[in-house]
């Protein structure tokens, strides 16, 4: 297990068998516009300033202009070489601790920090759930799968060739070496005894037969591998709650009011201890309560208005207790993980709405923007109340209908590009400063795909 002290190095392998190193599918994404780079490396903010590597081919030297602070290394045999190839071109740092992922994969922080704390000379994730973690995998994509045979936490053997019958985890391409595994590294680079298509599973058995203690970290299906363009959006968007916290810090120019979030389970356990949170994270105004259930937003199947939200709750417990008990009786089933989500309330409205950034019929290339720029509110739209509707093409120029709805596209266009989908049902409001408040951000139900639309 490493220390708070340990110096970390990262190193990002474009080199994986789908992309073969090609960097922009870790910088420009599965949409060729959404930064994947921008989620890894949010998911290493739990290291003390490590020194990130990524090692790509074709127009990796594009990522030095957009990240200066990541070290690029050139694999200048990046068509036909594998992510073993590409690590040994990276100067291994003594005595770090060395964290190595593949470049088309996201995972959250939670998942480093377990890497980091877990025992053994080597640490790899895995997901137990991986032969359901998302629809339709074929059998024959199971059996490509980079599997993981293990017993207890202990990893005995890893590889794409063990029988679907023999393992009961996938590896989720990122794994943590201990400074002492370095020196075992160097020497199998320095014999030249792996394939030149060898990838990471390979490296890791030749840790475990050079005799060093291998241990899993289950992720469970939180992480994604981005084969298909919606594969990060399913990764990013989950409750309502999970979701803007999610974007919150991101870059896509709009502002996301910071959140207190609970489950059923935790308001259960400990009431009390809930309203003091609230109370003390967001000060002495008058709150929102809004539901975030589980079921309420989901990629079949959109919940709007079908829960409670109540608004200008007084920060007192008392009147939190009331509002918070409403909103999950609202749910009706009772589930252990229905969350609530409680902020600020905004003031100075200029005007507030829902932008869907596709048709929801159709699925055709326009925002629809239905809005509500008279009565100061921010429930107007969704509640069904008296709203303007403006469609806009995709690639129109905003100032032509309505010119205060520019700066609320370029942040629907960056959410876009921030999520790697481009069907999004987003609610918004605009502060009398020009601000742009985001209030929610869920896929489109039913219709997720651009059809073939003129």
């Amino acid at each position: 297990m490493t220390t708070a002290a340990s110096i970390d190095q990262v190193v990002l392998l474009g080199a994986a068998p789908a992309i073969r190193g090609s960097m922009p599918a870790a910088m420009m994404g599965v949409h060729g516009k959404t930064r994947v780079l921008d989620w890894l490396l949010r998911a290493f903010v739990v290291l003390d300033r490590p020194h990130i590597s990524i090692v790509g081919g074709y127009k990796a030297e594009d990522i030095s202009d957009v990240y200066p602070d990541i070290r690029v290394v050139l694999n200048r045999q990046w068509a036909t070489t594998g992510p073993v190839h590409s690590l040994s071109l990276v100067q291994l740092v003594a005595d770090t601790t060395l964290y190595v992922s593949y470049a088309d994969v996201v995972f959250r922080p939670n998942a480093v920090t377990q890497l980091r704390d877990a025992p053994g000379d080597v640490a790899i994730a895995i997901d137990s759930q991986w032969r359901d973690r998302y629809d339709g995998r074929t059998r024959q994509a199971l059996k490509k799968a980079e599997k993981v045979s293990t017993v207890g936490d202990a990893v005995t053997n890893i590889g794409s060739h063990i029988a679907l019958s023999n393992t009961g985890a996938e590896f989720a391409g990122i794994v943590r070496f201990a400074p002492q595994t370095h020196e075992h590294i160097r020497k199998a680079f320095a014999d030249a005894i792996f394939d030149t298509n060898a990838t990471l599973p390979v490296l890791i058995q030749y840790c475990i037969d050079a005799g060093c203690t291998v241990t899993a970290v289950d992720l469970a299906g939180d992480w994604a591998e981005l084969d298909a363009p919606q594969d990060l959006a399913r990764f990013v968007l989950g409750t309502k709650a999970e979701s803007l916290e999610r974007l919150r810090t991101m870059p896509h120019g709009g502002h996301i009011g910071t959140q207190v979030s609970f489950t059923q389970r935790e308001w259960d356990r400990d009431p009390n201890d809930v309203t003091a949170q609230i109370i003390d994270r967001l000060g002495g105004a008058d709150v929102i309560v809004r539901s975030s259930a589980v079921t309420e937003d989901t990629w079949d199947e959109s919940g709007a208005g079908r829960h409670e939200s109540i608004l200008n709750v007084a920060p007192n417990a008392e009147a939190l207790n009331q509002a918070i008990g409403a909103v999950f009786d609202s749910y009706g089933t009772r589930h252990d993980a229905n969350q609530v989500l409680v902020q600020a309330m905004l003031h100075d409205v200029a005007f507030s709405g829902v932008a869907m950034t596709r048709t929801h019929a159709t699925g055709a290339p326009y925002y629809v923007l239905n809005f509500d720029d008279h009565s100061n509110r921010t429930d107007t739209v969704t509640s069904g109340g008296d709203a303007r509707t403006i469609m806009l093409w995709r690639g129109a120029d905003v100032d032509v209908c309505e010119p205060k709805l520019a700066p609320v596209v370029e942040v629907l266009r960056n959410i876009e590009r921030l999520v790697g989908h481009d069907a999004l049902d987003i609610e918004f409001a605009v502060g009398q400063d020009a601000t742009v408040h985001i209030l929610q951000v869920r896929p489109i139900a039913v219709n997720h795909f651009a059809p073939s639309i003129d």
